[in-house]
């Protein structure tokens, strides 16, 4: 059977024709990635930011402190009307200390940091339950050595707390101790009630109204001792660091919580 030639023709484009789309498919496939590519890509950038966004800042870093200048802190004496009891620099006295129990506590005038001048005095403490500081600012002796701090309004220190999450003090209070007979203990503060944060690892004014400490046979005209204590069913581990401890004549602004604080064992 013979074949037309228009046959022939058709037979030949229709290869050719079919060759041409097996050649072309691999360069619309190239294409159609591309095209897919750029518009993610241009849908990622839009997402990651949209035009005229501000970038987030970056959280600052805290900058690191430095102690005051025993002038400097004369000058903020004198605006706080500020009486000095110790601060291990200019008011060093001759304080003694006394720890409950002694294995898991220590307390230590140090140079290893200091809110003014170059020492503070430093309270470690390494276990649970009951764990109680005393810090005399005369040692003692002579009998007559106190402090008559019946004239002013607040009880003012700078604290700071040093250990790691979880086993910073737990309940952490403070209370003063007068001579007289023997020293008569002033009911407990919570400092919890004082301090925004003082897990922050940074340095905190406490300033407390002294009427808070009346009672419980407490002299404010005998005031010889500061302590502070601590109670936790489970290990602490940490380092408090004391300085600047005085009375001032600061407006009374601050009012404690009502919450428990732990006693020391009888």
């Amino acid at each position: 059977m013979e074949i037309p030639p228009d046959s022939l023709d058709w037979l030949r484009n229709g290869r050719a024709g079919r060759r041409s789309q097996k050649k072309m498919k691999p360069k619309i496939a190239v294409t159609t990635a591309v095209i897919i590519l750029g518009f993610f890509g241009m849908q990622s950038s839009s997402v990651s930011q949209a035009p005229g966004a501000k970038a987030s800042p970056s959280p600052s870093p805290v900058p690191e402190f430095k102690p005051l200048t025993l002038d400097a802190m004369n000058a903020d004496m004198a605006a706080k009307s500020k009486l000095m009891i110790w601060d291990g620099d200019k008011f060093p006295n001759n304080a003694k200390s006394w720890t409950a129990p002694p294995k898991h506590c220590t307390v230590t005038v140090t140079k290893a940091d200091s809110h003014s001048g170059k020492r503070c005095v430093q309270l470690h403490g390494d276990g649970s339950q009951y764990l109680g500081f005393g810090f005399n600012f005369s040692g003692w002796y002579p009998p007559d050595a106190v402090w008559d701090i019946s004239n002013y309004k607040n009880l003012s220190f700078w604290i700071r707390i040093d250990a790691a999450p979880g086993k910073f003090p737990n309940l952490l209070n403070v209370h003063l101790l007068s001579a007289a007979g023997g020293g008569k203990e002033s009911p407990t503060q919570e400092l919890a009630s004082y301090a925004s944060d003082l897990t922050d690892g940074q340095w905190h004014e406490v300033v407390i109204p002294l009427k808070y400490f009346l009672g419980q046979d407490f002299d404010p005209t005998q005031c010889w001792e500061i302590g502070f204590s601590q109670w936790s069913p489970d290990p602490r581990v940490f380092d408090i660091y004391v300085d600047e401890i005085g009375v001032d004549n600061r407006e009374d602004t601050t009012a404690p919580a009502a919450s428990p604080s732990p006693a020391a064992p009888k």
